[in-house]
C-alpha cells in the first residue's frame, strides 16, 4: 500500500513537470537559464575645478599643512570616492564617504606633514566608484629646516 501511494504521488508529479516543459521550447528554457550580461554602468565623470597640482612653497621641517581640490560631479548618476592613497606616509587624503549628486562639487582634503627637509613631490591617487583608472593629483614644496 505504501508502495503504491508513493508510485501515484511521483508519476503525478512527472506527469505535471512533463506537461509544464512541453508548453516551452529548448531554447525558451535555456534563455531563463542562461547567465545574463552584467548590466552597463555609466561611468562615473568628473571635472576637476581646482588645479590637479598644488605647491605649497617654502614651509617649515616639522609643519602640517593642508591643500583642498575640488570636483564636479558631471555624471548623470551620483557618484563616491571609493578610496584614495599616496605611496607616502607623510601624505593624509581626507575625504567625506558620501555621495555626491550630479553638478555637486565636492572636495578631497590633502594633509601634508613636513618631516624631512628637502623638496618634494607626491601623488596622490584618488578612486572614484565602479572605476579602475584612478585620478592623480600632485602636490609639491621646499622643507626648510628651523
Amino acid at each position: 500500500m505504501k508502495k503504491a501511494i508513493i508510485f501515484g504521488f511521483a508519476s503525478l508529479c512527472l506527469l505535471l513537470a512533463n506537461q509544464s516543459f512541453a508548453q516551452e521550447t529548448f531554447s525558451d528554457f535555456f534563455s531563463k537559464m542562461a547567465i545574463k550580461a552584467a548590466p552597463q554602468y555609466e561611468k562615473a565623470d568628473i571635472q576637476w575645478t581646482t588645479s590637479t597640482k598644488h605647491d605649497f612653497g617654502t614651509i617649515t621641517q616639522g609643519e602640517a599643512v593642508v591643500y583642498e581640490f575640488q570636483f564636479t560631479n558631471t555624471s548623470a548618476i551620483p557618484i563616491k570616492i571609493s578610496n584614495a592613497h599616496s605611496s607616502s606616509d607623510c601624505v593624509a587624503p581626507i575625504w567625506e564617504n558620501k555621495a555626491v549628486q550630479p553638478n555637486e562639487i565636492a572636495t578631497i582634503r590633502i594633509q601634508f606633514c613636513a618631516n624631512q627637509a628637502g623638496k618634494f613631490n607626491k601623488i596622490i591617487k584618488v578612486y572614484i566608484q565602479d572605476t579602475k583608472e584612478a585620478e592623480a593629483l600632485y602636490i609639491e614644496g621646499n622643507i626648510e629646516c628651523d
